[in-house]
């Protein structure tokens, strides 16, 4: 992917979103910073977000606090409701996913 980016269709979106306990449990260096750089040369098709339970600023980019269902939608763009529209009662929309959506997700060793 990151050799030849043209080889997926220009409508492809990638997402990798990683959450260590602190900085110091993220990947090596060397896997973050050829991630780091795609993110910031195609915004538009890699999106890249790190998250620790606590950041002491040794690493970066990295978000402080756990990730949770919030979060996950920003990233996923779930429209959020208007101040007004959770006062009022506005019947949220569902919100389809792309049947063309993959996740994979992989927990903690323990």
């Amino acid at each position: 992917m990151f050799e030849h980016p043209t080889a997926y269709s220009q409508n492809t979106r990638f997402s990798l979103i990683h959450s260590s306990r602190t900085p110091e449990e993220l990947p090596p260096e060397q896997i973050l910073e050829p991630l780091v750089a795609y993110a910031k040369k195609y915004p538009d098709r890699f999106k890249l977000r790190l998250f620790v339970d606590v950041d002491d600023g040794s690493k970066s980019p990295v978000s402080e606090g756990r990730m949770n269902d919030d979060q996950l939608k920003r990233i996923m763009g779930v429209p959020e409701l208007s101040l007004w529209q959770s006062w009022f009662g506005h019947k949220e929309k569902q919100f389809c996913i792309s049947p063309k959506t993959l996740f994979l997700v992989c927990g903690p060793e323990s």
